[in-house]
């Protein structure tokens, strides 16, 4: 049951079909439960444990490594060979189970393969099994690193890259420091441009000197707040926060949230609700992340009534022109 699993998982028909809208978002958000967080990878990676043969004569392995070379050869001739190569990768590792050290380099050897499909959540999945396998195999933390950066994961990527640079032969160590180098980079640009973007919200708080919120319980009720200028940052800065801890600044993730409240017809979520759809944050995070999109909101709205009323005035009045908007900066 278990192979006829792993060759339904990777079959020919899954690869040239598309993907679900719903069942990705899905994905997304199981992945997101984790944070974007190293401590999560080294934690763990504490846990691994190495173990033996299961066997004592693998009376396959022989078999095994030559679908591997298959699975090479076919995977060096391009795109158009994927799936076959694919499908020898897979019996090989169906054919190796009681040799982990060999089903960690086909798992490997499976992952990098998954990268080039653009399978990152599977490549990382092979990925840390062929690390149960052997947690000694360098390759299996790069491809965990590769899959992690593909799938906007930063500093989990970065974590096991650096576990793979204690891992990896000498001749692979420079490639790895490469991967350090570009993916601490991200992580910098990343961080300036949030603060740049924070900033930038901040100087129409600043403008205004006060301002006014709508404070959501988690129940879904409202309350309205003046709030002082500090107050206003404190707001904007936990929003901030919980946008960069989750990744809800993704394409991916703006479009399933803003899907979600649209559906509401303009109902406002309690934050249990939106917790059950968005299951990474807890009920705090949703009640300060609903808060400041309600703030937004309202406002919009304000503003425009003003505009309207200004045009109004100006159409009443004599005869002065005037098309009745401004600039707005919204919170």
């Amino acid at each position: 049951r278990e192979r006829e699993r792993e060759r339904e998982r990777y079959s020919k028909d899954r690869l040239a079909g598309t993907i679900d809208p719903q069942q990705s978002t899905n994905r997304w958000m199981t992945e997101q439960k984790l944070q974007d967080s190293g401590d999560d990878v080294r934690e763990w990676v504490h846990k691994l444990e190495a173990p033996g043969n299961t066997a004592a004569d693998n009376t396959f392995d022989e078999q095994a490594l030559e679908l591997k070379k298959l699975g090479n050869g076919l995977f060096r001739e391009g795109p158009a060979k994927y799936a076959e190569a694919l499908q020898k990768y897979t019996d090989a590792i169906l054919l190796c189970e009681s040799n982990p050290k060999l089903a960690s380099v086909l798992r490997a050897n499976r992952a990098l393969l998954l990268l080039h499909l653009k399978k990152y959540s599977e490549a990382l999945d092979d990925a840390k099994t062929a690390l149960t396998n052997d947690p000694s195999y360098g390759k299996a933390y790069m491809r965990a690193g590769q899959a992690c950066e593909y799938l906007k994961l930063k500093r989990r990527s970065l974590a096991w890259y650096k576990l793979a640079l204690d891992k990896t032969k000498r001749n692979s160590r420079l490639q790895v420091l490469k991967l350090i180098e570009k993916v601490e980079g991200d992580i910098r640009l990343e961080e300036e441009e949030a603060e740049g973007a924070e900033e930038k919200n901040l100087s129409g708080v600043q403008a205004h000197g006060m301002g006014e919120v709508t404070r959501l319980g988690a129940d879904g009720t409202k309350e309205r707040k003046v709030l002082t200028r500090e107050e206003m940052e404190e707001q904007k800065r936990r929003f901030d926060f919980i946008v960069k801890r989750h990744q809800l600044n993704s394409n991916e993730a703006r479009e399933a949230i803003a899907d979600y409240l649209t559906s509401l017809n303009g109902k406002m979520a309690s934050a249990k609700a939106f917790v059950k759809r968005f299951p990474a944050l807890n009920e705090k995070e949703a009640v300060d992340f609903l808060t400041w999109i309600q703030t937004g909101i309202q406002f919009k709205e304000e503003v425009i009534d003003k505009n309207k009323q200004k045009a109004n005035d100006g159409a009443q009045g004599d005869g002065a022109q005037g098309d009745g908007t401004e600039a707005v900066n919204m919170p």
